[in-house]
């Protein structure tokens, strides 16, 4: 079999760059996976995507068949007569579609760099839904009494078509609350090591009904207790090292930047060595639906698991314990190994 290795330099907008090393390795491989895989590691300034097999000569038609994951993306895709630019998925399409080799070589290139800024010939709009930190008013200091929104952002064609497939097909999203006072959450793993094929079929195991909506936090967190949770039973081609999210607030027409950054598994890696304690978070999460002392414990649990402090260990631990007390709650008792295997690592917080 022929393997060939390509990379993605890093360039600083971190689910951007996440997005395109998803993107790459799927848009070689396709659906096809009985022909050809891909491998993807994180090698700290880039991420390596090693094929294996022939790789084909046009990417995958099947990519940019209509879906559910482009319309959860991009909308119904409908434009206005008079509209100047193409739609997303159609310019991604015919970028691929025209481009493919160049595409291909130009990651095949250890010093390839996407071009980004204010002002690119040919550029591409880099959406805040692809990276909140290309948000505008997000980037730049505003000073002065003349109010503006900030300059908008960048990326050349490539990269950006790129990056438009890793978001349709291994972005989740996540929205909460009504359009006024609402949150959109973007979650995609980071890819420490992992094959793809196994990769996708691996997200489509993980269950996403029930996630926590009482904030950005604890929807997060409940997340990530749910993809440790599968990863107790997964193979050994599948590894994370942190889960990527960005926030937007929904303020009516247009949402708003609300920040964004990495969460480690490192915690909850540590934990999964006692599967019945990932269990109760899960399970304390999927009941905060409840008001009342059930909502104070997951926001709490939300609290230690950011920060796996003595302190806000002793505040769950003191809520919880009354929820256990509260005969309409009822909260089961933990075990005296789950509580161990807890402090254990709240000591070396």
């Amino acid at each position: 079999m022929r393997k060939e290795r390509f990379y993605v330099n890093k360039t600083g907008f971190e689910m951007f760059d996440v997005f395109r090393a998803y993107g790459l390795a799927f848009a070689i491989t396709g659906f096809q996976s009985s022909n050809v895989d891909a491998r993807i590691s994180d090698e700290g300034y880039m991420y390596c995507v090693d094929i294996d097999g022939t790789i084909p000569n046009k990417p995958d038609p099947e990519i940019f068949v209509d879906s559910d994951e482009w319309m959860k993306v991009f909308g119904k895709g409908t434009r206005r007569k008079d509209a100047k630019k193409k739609l997303p998925k159609v310019d991604c399409e015919e970028t691929f579609n025209a481009e493919y080799q160049k595409i291909l070589d130009l990651h095949r290139r250890m010093d390839y760099v996407p071009v980004i800024g204010d002002r690119l010939e040919d550029g591409r709009t880099l959406y805040q839904t692809f990276d909140v930190s290309a948000s505008k008013g997000f980037r730049e200091a505003k000073v002065g009494s003349t109010y503006h929104e900030g300059s908008q952002l960048y990326v050349d064609k490539y990269s950006w078509a790129v990056a438009c497939i890793g978001r349709v097909f291994f972005g989740v999203r996540v929205v909460r609350g009504g359009r006024k006072k609402g949150y959109v959450l973007t979650l995609v793993p980071n890819p420490e090591v992992v094959l793809l094929h196994e990769q996708r079929q691996f997200l489509k195991d993980l269950d996403l009904k029930h996630l926590c909506g009482l904030s950005p936090n604890a929807t997060l967190v409940h997340y990530a207790v749910k993809l440790s949770l599968l990863l107790t039973k997964k193979r050994p081609d599948i590894k994370y090292g942190s889960i990527v999210f960005n926030v937007l607030r929904r303020t009516g027409q247009q949402s708003k930047p609300a920040g964004g950054g990495k969460y480690s598994l490192d915690l909850l890696e540590k934990l999964s060595t006692s599967r019945r304690v990932l269990e109760e978070f899960d399970r304390e999460f999927a009941l905060s639906f409840v008001k009342g002392i059930r909502q104070d414990v997951a926001l709490t649990l939300t609290d230690f698991l950011l920060h796996p402090t003595l302190e806000d260990f002793r505040t769950f631990e003191s809520l919880y314990i009354r929820g256990q007390i509260d005969k309409k709650v009822k909260l089961p008792l933990w075990e005296k190994e789950q509580l161990e295997e807890i402090l254990k690592h709240v000591e070396a917080a």
